[in-house]
């Protein structure tokens, strides 16, 4: 789908994310994934469920799979992390 939307053909979408990021599609896809749950937990007050629906995951255990490979940390930890120095926003 990606492809067709730039009207490439999915063979030279996968030669231009191997050179550009040397990654496959998939790999890209994770790491963009991976930034937007990060940010998440970082600026919002979400649960991590509705997190992982809004990356795309269609459960938790999916998002924090790739989280720890990722950042070496569960996403719950690291939002508590940042928690305690303050980062986020408390709710009043």
């Amino acid at each position: 789908m990606v492809a067709s939307a730039i009207g490439a053909s999915e063979g030279h979408l996968a030669r231009l994310l191997r050179l550009r990021y040397s990654c496959s599609f998939r790999a890209a896809r994770r790491r963009a994934r991976m930034r937007l749950a990060k940010a998440r937990l970082e600026n919002s007050i979400d649960s991590i469920k509705e997190i992982a629906a809004r990356t795309g995951y269609s459960s938790t255990s999916q998002l924090d799979r790739d989280f720890r490979m990722e950042y070496a940390i569960a996403p719950g930890a690291y939002r508590s992390r940042h928690l305690a120095r303050g980062v986020i926003a408390q709710p009043r």
